[in-house]
């Protein structure tokens, strides 16, 4: 995915929301933010991250401007006024979308824009963003793939199969690796079923890929993306912030409705 693709799909993830309710809430944080920071800490991250012409206001990118100081209060404050919410639900955004730049600005820049905010502006990247599940014997992937679609648990297992051998094809070997590191042993055998059936990463647009889904299932790619939403939303959920960025830098912008629930 394209940079700003990438972040306003982890802003999706982070608030559950759609890609419209997600570009509201991005472009309240960002622009606060903006103003918040100088402008040349504005435009470095700016350019990194490409926001469309217009998303935040052309001032707050000038590279001689300075930064405006108020507290976190006032942060919130604007922040619930762009997104006409309350005070809580900017407190929650305003964290999804910092964690969401992480995703795609480097380190560097991130640090460098943290360094000018007070203190007290920690506690927006301390709390947990998105929500993520535990692998553990009580939650599988299969069990949540079969709670959220309503199938079978031996069909929700077919089916997480087939998702994931078709991923294993699409993904470089790296990702693959660190799906079946993450993803447990339960889980190795059809992301090394995908890898063994290329030799190079096949890069299946979205609907190559439900087509080659379609294939695997024996059904048609309508029912394969009605069949694949549930597992790769599923799997965004049990991945790291690393693997998820990673998985985002290597599947274009169209798969984001197939990760977002």
């Amino acid at each position: 995915m394209q940079a700003f693709d990438r972040f306003l799909t982890g802003v999706r993830l982070g608030a559950r929301a759609d890609r419209r309710s997600a570009e509201t809430t991005a472009k309240a944080v960002l622009s606060t933010l903006f103003e918040r920071l100088s402008g040349g800490q504005a435009a470095d991250m700016a350019e990194q991250l490409k926001p469309p012409d217009g998303f935040v206001p052309a001032r707050a990118v000038l590279r001689n401007r300075p930064a405006e100081a108020f507290d976190l209060d006032e942060f919130l404050r604007r922040v619930a006024g762009g997104e006409h919410g309350d005070a809580d639900s900017a407190r929650t955004h305003a964290g999804v979308v910092l964690h969401a730049l992480e995703l795609v600005v480097p380190h560097k820049e991130i640090r460098d824009a943290v360094d000018q905010l007070p203190a007290e502006f920690a506690v927006l990247l301390a709390s947990p963003w998105r929500p993520q599940q535990p692998l553990t014997a009580e939650r599988d992937l299969v069990g949540l793939v079969a709670e959220r679609s309503g199938l079978p648990a031996e069909e929700a297992g077919r089916v997480t199969e087939g998702v994931l051998e078709a991923l294993a094809e699409r993904l470089p070997d790296k990702e693959v690796d660190a799906l079946v590191e993450q993803l447990g042993d339960g889980l190795k055998a059809p992301l090394e079923r995908g890898r063994a059936l290329r030799t190079a990463p096949r890069r299946l647009t979205v609907e190559k890929f439900l087509d080659v889904l379609g294939e695997r299932l024996q059904t048609d790619p309508a029912q394969a993306r009605e069949r694949a939403r549930p597992v790769l939303s599923a799997v965004v959920e049990f991945v790291d912030d690393r693997l998820l960025a990673d998985l985002l830098t290597e599947l274009p912008d169209d798969y984001a409705d197939l990760l977002c629930p």
